[in-house]
């Protein structure tokens, strides 16, 4: 084999290699602002497998985030799973206890396909520029799941993440 077609061979593989690691559920612009209202898409880059589409996605609510109203894409049912915080959140000055804390959204997303599932929330009062919050997403699809839940963005399915900023 020559050098150059090695080097081919070798690219190639990198490729494939990235190539999984780089369709996670991710958000679309990884940063929010305390005390701006927030409107964020988490992106699905495919389905679990060959053949296997999306007809489930789960996202859960990290502490901090309040006032949590989804939509449905088309073609797409929305439900919202409501409970207490770990701890009482102060949103806008109000002491809240709790709210949403997990969206689910049912339909059918090709195996091949990109998705865009979008939310709007408030971040609790108390975040400080800096801090990270973590959403575990669990995928399903019609033969599989795929767990997105590993807090480290390095981690082999990574949970999809926001960076709090500091405000104007």
């Amino acid at each position: 084999m020559t050098a150059v077609r090695r080097l081919g061979a070798a690219a190639f593989a990198l490729v494939l290699g990235a190539a999984p690691a780089a369709a996670h559920v991710a958000f679309t612009a990884p940063g929010a602002v305390v005390g701006e209202a927030q409107e964020k898409t988490l992106m699905v880059g495919h389905g679990c497998g060959a053949d296997d589409p999306t007809v489930t996605l789960r996202v859960r609510m990290p502490p901090g985030v309040v006032d949590v109203a989804p939509t449905a894409p088309a073609g797409w049912k929305v439900e919202t799973v409501t409970g207490a915080y770990g701890k009482p959140q102060i949103y806008k000055g109000a002491e809240l206890a709790g709210g949403v804390v997990e969206i689910v959204w049912s339909g059918r997303l090709g195996a091949h396909t990109k998705g865009a599932f979008t939310f709007a929330f408030g971040l609790a009062d108390g975040l400080k520029p800096g801090d990270r919050l973590v959403f575990p997403s669990v995928q399903q699809c019609e033969k599989n799941v795929i767990r997105w839940i590993d807090p480290s963005e390095d981690g082999e399915t990574p949970a999809a993440s926001l960076v709090v900023g500091a405000g104007r």
